[in-house]
């Protein structure tokens, strides 16, 4: 199976999605999935408060973890390095300029550290410049808006359960119609929508990991639980299910 990546953007303990997570329970979530699931991939940031601080402190020389650290094109990275210094750290540049990911000679301008960049999927055109081969690539994407996985590029998925939205969360009306069908469609299968939606991004073989997002050890454990589940034929069931255009910078 490919990498699931979790993601610790709600794990900061800061306000995310209507929830502020504790250090104590933050801690709880890393450890269960360091010890228990042996999760090997984390996606974090500076800007999401104690989350490296909790993941340093918890991962030792002896696991085989690589971490995703988003910074802005022109921060100090040295702080995260030192705060993750037990663990390969790999350092995306978040937000790039579009017209450097699109720019035959874009890799110019990236910074002598980046690894690789996140960007938001409608910004990258995915021009499959010879300079992109090289870089670590994250986009938003999900069953109900599968753009980027049509693209040229390999790429970490973010937002795969469209911020809560095929979890039981607010729906818009201008979305409701796609995530409807998505759940028609995990009925026929006999599946959970979030699973669905789990299973048609560790399926498809441009996504080359999944970022995962949950707030608690509860949460943690049915994602990975829905990991397991026997998951067959989403094939051409998806084509019943409108792609929409999200922006995660729209939501609330």
């Amino acid at each position: 199976m490919k990498p699931i990546i979790l993601g610790t953007a709600a794990l900061s303990g800061q306000p995310y999605a209507g929830k502020t997570v504790s250090r104590k329970d933050a801690q709880a979530v890393i450890e269960r999935a360091v010890d228990e699931h042996e999760i090997e991939h984390y996606d974090t940031s500076p800007a999401y408060g104690f989350a490296e601080d909790v993941i340093g402190s918890i991962v030792g020389l002896n696991h085989d973890i690589t971490i995703y650290s988003k910074h802005a094109a022109d921060a100090t990275v040295l702080p995260s390095v030192k705060k993750l210094s037990r663990c390969t750290v790999k350092l995306l540049v978040h937000n790039l300029d579009p017209a450097i990911m699109n720019s035959k000679d874009g890799w110019q301008n990236m910074p002598v550290w980046a690894d690789g960049y996140s960007a938001y999927a409608k910004d990258d055109k995915r021009v499959s410049h010879e300079w992109q081969l090289s870089y670590e690539k994250q986009f938003d994407c999900s069953i109900i808006s599968r753009d980027a996985s049509e693209g040229a590029m390999p790429f970490m998925a973010r937002s795969i359960f469209a911020r809560g939205m095929l979890c039981g969360g607010t729906v818009p009306p201008e979305i409701a119609g796609a995530v409807k069908a998505a759940k028609e469609v995990a009925d026929s299968l006999g599946l959970p929508l979030p699973a669905l939606a789990l299973h048609w991004a560790l399926q498809q073989p441009k996504i080359t990991g999944v970022v995962i997002g949950p707030s608690s050890v509860a949460e943690l454990d049915q994602i990975m639980a829905w990991a397991k589940l026997p998951c067959q034929g989403i094939g051409k069931l998806v084509n019943l299910i409108p792609s929409v255009a999200l922006d995660p910078r729209t939501w609330n």
